[in-house]
């Protein structure tokens, strides 16, 4: 009775379990193009014979549709991954943050696209992406020597507002007309300005 795969194709089975899949398709492969009608007289047997052989086929060839699809389900998950830090580099772009915490978060956000920057992406997306960061940096870098050009400028502004202050009581004390309100309307007007945000400036 024919209760086997024929001698050259028992391997087959195994080749689900094989820890190549490589070679376990090609030799798949190989094995389907040595398959032969081995009873022709015994036709239900033949095609029990069939049955098995190709279940054990699709099994290795099954092995390689599921790697594929955990390969792709990586290669999307990496490209979320690395759009989602283009998108916060965007933000920062558009950030009213002080410029010192804005040029942390840029080292911060460039030191985690480096991190993924080996990660395998699709290929049809990959041109793409990287120009769309190194476009979100440009952004961000401009946005930050903006940011900085609005702190000093402010800086300066509030100098300005500080050295009226001090002036206006100085004046009134070389004059020798300095009095007590003279000196409550300064300290009042000293208390309503904010700090500089270099310290030394404003000791």
């Amino acid at each position: 009775e024919l209760d086997a795969l024929p001698p050259f194709a028992c391997g087959v089975e195994a080749l689900a379990d094989a820890p190549n899949l490589v070679w376990a398709i090609e030799e798949t492969k190989r094995l389907q193009r040595q398959w032969r009608t081995t009873v022709p007289a015994r036709q239900k047997e033949e095609n029990k014979l069939w049955q098995r052989f190709r279940t054990a086929c699709d099994s290795v060839f099954d092995r390689r549709r599921q790697q594929h699809e955990a390969e792709e389900a990586e290669l999307v998950e990496n490209l979320k991954s690395r759009e989602a830090i283009c998108a916060e580099a965007e933000a920062l772009s558009q950030s009213e943050l002080n410029p010192a915490v804005l040029a942390a978060e840029v080292r911060s956000i460039e030191a985690r696209w480096n991190d993924t920057e080996a990660l395998p992406l699709p290929r049809r997306s990959a041109g793409a992406l990287n120009q769309r960061w190194r476009d979100a940096v440009t952004a961000v870098r401009s946005r930050q020597r903006q940011r900085l050009d609005e702190q000093r400028l402010a800086s300066l502004e509030l100098l300005a507002r500080q050295a009226d202050v001090c002036e206006t009581l100085e004046r009134a004390v070389e004059a020798g007309t300095a009095g007590a309100e003279d000196i409550a309307a300064a300290e009042s007007a000293w208390k309503t300005l904010p700090s500089q945000p270099d310290a030394s400036l404003q000791q």
